[in-house]
């Protein structure tokens, strides 16, 4: 419709749409392409109306650039780079990959994610499986199987009186970047086919067989062992120690949670939902212990010393006598039910998360207290702040541990200090008009310079109350709708904030150093601010970019790259690219579980250690849908000029495409 209007009128519409559409626009086909670049005028526009204080440097008539003023293809570039930093792009064009495992379906509860900023992971676990296969997320979204553990270890078996283990919950330590924590139990068994056909046996057999049977169904083992490929390690040292952990009679695991190999926390919930608790477990080593075989390498069994945080009731449970329980006054926690994940921070703290929550609502402090044998503080506090929203409204919100962090150093009267500055975000705890409020918060230290150790720590544990809103997540979803809740994830440079709402991504694009000093910078114009002017009830409004994954979402991730997210859904395991030169594609990868290298927990000697690679994992085949249908004006000069920008702007093909097995373009009709 477009293409029938005179160009003056073209560039009238595209002067006064959104710059996704415009851009989009533009891309469409290569008479659009050429008005769109080539009007000064309307690229002029939306580099005043769009985050970038350089935009507003080049259309600034009394700015000291105008000398050097770029061309109008130069501008047409830079406002392209711009849009694909605050993914303005639109969602339209964005790359997704499924993987699959040869039609093994993924236990989500029990695999875990690795977000840590040195390595990105996911240990997936199988249903009907026993091993634990590690998978590390590359930069790009390449997901491989590097190897593969078995947890159904020979000295288990007649502890648990079964053959295989079930794996029940997975995590990966927050003190070891090289830990990963696997709670199992003996796999439910119904007798087998032929039970019934076995002679009978005595009346006090059958006694002594069903008392062995709960006992075990009532055992749990945690088992702390390697999440990489082996490193060497010297006498003493053990690649596995196990815990022997026995359950109340009916209750299951909700959450797992591990600091170390010695410290780890479990959320507990009875089978019919009546009653649940939360548990924190010190391991210690215990040469009485009864599994302790001198001859046994590679193992290691320990003790523990258990504290309940929450009780039955779910009520927290509080006092210095760990031989005299009372209750705290969070009495309303009880109503929430029971906690449906669990998190360390920094050794200092035990975050709890309510089923359906986006966010930890409670935690514990028990800094100074995990390596020493007196008791843990069982007092808990409310994740809450009050924040002033404007003059004649002020909010509770529950405010997330901070992402980003500024730091300098200052003189005042002669002496030095040092000025420390924090990004993090939180959501109301109260509706307002009907619907859940999502903000970044900035909150200010000022120390002396003699006792700061100018090493940035986000989660030193230690909570900030005073925080003041900077920024609106705008379209917000209602968590509300589902138990799963919202889950957040930050991009490892802080420039992505994703949520995930039942089978909805949304993900917001920032910048954090522009937005932690936002009364100081000009880096967002007036058109992305909530009020008419610059004021203390100024917010900068920032708006998603919405996916439709075609999945339920789970569990979701940032690999090391801003723009690419890991997620486990219904569908399995699946990556969405969100780098400006996607086409759309909707690819599908199978994996191979079968040929995995399998590590072992010997030897227990760096002289036994075998040296292992990555790359010995099965290449992948290439993509035959490298070169796809959508790019047939390749031989236009007006397409080589796309090419061109996209090589000027650094945008380079990804070299991922070569591990997609089957990939398809969708049509022009689909993305309408």
């Amino acid at each position: 419709m477009l293409l029938n209007l005179p160009a003056e009128l073209v560039q009238l519409v595209l002067k006064h749409c959104c710059i996704s559409a415009y851009l989009q626009a533009a891309l469409s086909c290569r008479t659009l392409y050429k008005i769109a670049s080539s009007s000064r005028d309307v690229i002029l526009h939306h580099m005043k109306t769009n985050p970038g204080s350089g935009f507003r440097a080049q259309t600034d008539q009394k700015s000291d650039v105008d000398a050097e003023r770029l061309t109008t293809r130069e501008l047409f570039l830079l406002l392209r780079r711009g849009a694909s930093e605050h993914l303005l792009y639109g969602e339209s064009d964005f790359d997704r990959t499924i993987y699959s495992f040869d039609g093994k379906a993924i236990e989500i509860s029990a695999s875990a994610m690795c977000n840590k900023k040195d390595g990105k992971a996911v240990a997936l676990v199988f249903k009907g499986d026993d091993r634990i296969y590690h998978c590390p997320a590359g930069a790009d979204g390449r997901i491989q199987i590097e190897t593969t553990q078995t947890c159904s270890l020979p000295l288990l078996k007649p502890l648990l009186n079964a053959e295989r283990v079930s794996i029940i919950k997975s995590t990966y330590a927050t003190d070891d970047k090289y830990l990963l924590g696997v709670l199992v139990k003996a796999e439910e068994n119904d007798g087998g086919a032929g039970a019934e056909d076995l002679e009978p046996v005595p009346s006090f057999f059958n006694q002594e067989l069903q008392r062995e049977r709960e006992r075990t169904q009532k055992t749990y083992f945690m088992l702390s062992l390697e999440a990489t490929p082996r490193r060497p390690i010297s006498n003493w040292q053990w690649r596995m120690t196990i815990c022997e952990i026995h359950a109340d009679d009916g209750f299951k695991v909700n959450a797992l949670a591990a600091m170390n190999a010695q410290n780890f926390a479990i959320s507990w919930e009875q089978t019919n939902g009546s009653y649940h608790n939360v548990d924190m477990y010190r391991g210690y080593w215990d040469p009485l212990h009864r599994y302790n075989l001198g001859t046994t390498r590679g193992y290691f069994f320990k003790s523990y010393k258990s504290t309940r945080f929450v009780d039955e009731q779910g009520l927290w449970a509080a006092a210095n006598d760990p031989n005299k329980i009372e209750l705290t006054h969070h009495r309303e926690v009880s109503a929430l039910g029971a906690v449906a994940d669990l998190r360390f921070n920094d050794s200092g703290q035990l975050l709890h998360t309510h089923r359906g929550s986006a966010m930890f609502g409670y935690y514990h402090n028990f800094e100074h207290h995990t390596h020493t044998t007196s008791p843990l503080p069982t007092g808990a506090h409310r994740n809450y702040a009050n924040v002033r929203m404007r003059e004649s409204l002020e909010l509770s919100f529950a405010v997330e541990i901070p992402f980003y962090a500024m730091h300098d150093t200052q003189s005042l009267q002669g002496t030095p200090f040092c000025h420390w500055r924090y990004l993090s975000y939180g959501i109301s705890a109260d509706r307002v008009n009907g619907r859940t409020i999502a903000c970044l918060f900035i909150s200010h230290i000022a120390l002396n310079a003699l006792r700061c150790t100018h090493q940035m720590n986000l989660e030193r544990g230690r909570r900030l109350s005073r925080w003041s809103p900077v920024a609106r997540l705008c379209d917000y979803p209602d968590s509300s709708v589902s138990t799963i809740g919202c889950h957040f994830a930050v991009s490892p440079n802080s420039t992505r904030i994703a949520v995930m709402q039942w089978d909805t991504l949304y993900v917001w694009a920032l910048n954090p150093e522009e937005i932690i000093r936002f009364d100081r910078s000009d880096y967002y114009p007036q058109a992305w601010r909530s009020g008419d002017r610059m004021d203390d009830d100024d917010m900068i409004e920032l708006r998603p970019v919405i996916i439709r994954m075609e999945a339920v979402c789970f569990k979701l991730m940032f690999t090391e790259n801003d723009d690419v997210i890991v997620a486990l859904t219904d569908r399995g395991l699946m990556t969405w690219d969100l780098r400006p030169q996607g086409r759309r594609r909707r690819s599908s990868l199978n994996l191979n579980v079968e040929n995995v290298p399998v590590m072992w927990y010997g030897p227990s000697s760096a002289e036994d250690y075998l040296e292992y690679s990555s790359r010995e994992v099965k290449s992948l085949p290439e993509d035959a849908g490298e070169n796809s249908a959508g790019e047939s004006a390749d031989d236009s000069d007006e397409a080589d000029d796309i090419s061109v920008d996209l090589e000027e702007l650094g945008e380079s093909a990804d070299d991922s495409d070569d591990m997609i097995v089957d990939s398809e373009e969708d049509s022009a009709e689909d993305s309408e």
